[in-house]
């Protein structure tokens, strides 16, 4: 079966063509390991692909290793109901989930008006969680192309730990691509396709949401010193939309 997408590689698109075999790549690991699954940062790689990655079927890929003791999820709880949806299914899949609320912080751009970013970010999780198992582990695979990680992808070099990146193309951070020793990056497209789904029809994008909030034009307009009483104002605005149809 021949499956075409569309990826980024050297800065162009361009089409592929990934079809079954026989023998397929298989990661080479070395001793007992555990998967670190960005899911902000993996979402986006969809953009490039023009195919969503089905959980199930990544999850079942991991699990084909024997070596592969844990595979953790990371992803915020949002207002939206994706977003618990999304949680939900990867606890019933079996991964491990880790999450935390989203929060919306506010951006002013140069013509003045206010934007809001969703704001989750997971480094620190991530980090501690690696740290925690540095004598339970040999080998750490990641899935992100987040460059902050570069320095943390050292550290368990320095500790002479196995270190797989697995990454998609344009969605790399040059901190990270510029690494040569102790680790090992693959793209995703490699992996093969055993586990990329058709896109579903309408799904959201990013993390800016500016569009959505300017529908309501005073909350641009709002002066609150509490960051907390902020994000509650933007959740309880979210939740308003979401309720007339309009996301």
């Amino acid at each position: 079966m021949v499956i075409q997408y569309l990826f980024f590689k050297s800065g162009k698109i361009r089409k592929m063509k990934l079809e079954d075999k026989k023998e397929k790549f298989r990661l080479k690991l070395k001793g007992k390991t555990a998967v670190f699954v960005d899911w902000a940062n993996v979402y986006y790689w969809k953009d490039s692909l023009k195919w969503e990655i089905d959980l199930q079927r990544l999850f079942e890929y991991l699990k084909s290793y024997k070596e592969i003791k844990e595979i953790n999820f990371y992803f915020g709880t949002d207002v939206h109901p994706a977003s618990r949806e999304q949680i939900k299914q990867a606890q019933k899949i079996g991964f491990r989930v880790i999450t935390k609320p989203v929060k919306y912080l506010p951006k002013t751009t140069e013509s003045g008006e206010v934007v809001w970013i969703r704001k989750c970010d997971f480094d620190l999780e991530i980090g501690l969680d690696c740290f925690e198992r540095l004598t339970k582990f040999d080998g750490f695979i990641f899935f992100s192309g987040d460059g902050d990680f570069a320095t943390l992808y050292q550290r368990l070099i320095q500790k002479k730990k196995q270190v797989i990146v697995i990454y998609m193309y344009g969605h790399l951070g040059k901190e990270v691509w510029r690494m040569k020793r102790g680790i090992f990056k693959a793209s995703i497209v490699k992996l093969g396709a055993d586990f990329f789904k058709k896109m579903t029809p309408r799904r959201r994008r990013g993390a800016q949401l500016s569009s959505l909030y300017h529908k309501e034009k005073r909350l641009s307009r709002m002066k609150l010193e509490d960051k907390e009483s902020l994000n509650y104002k933007i959740r309880q605005l979210v939740k308003k939309i979401i309720r007339k149809g309009e996301i």
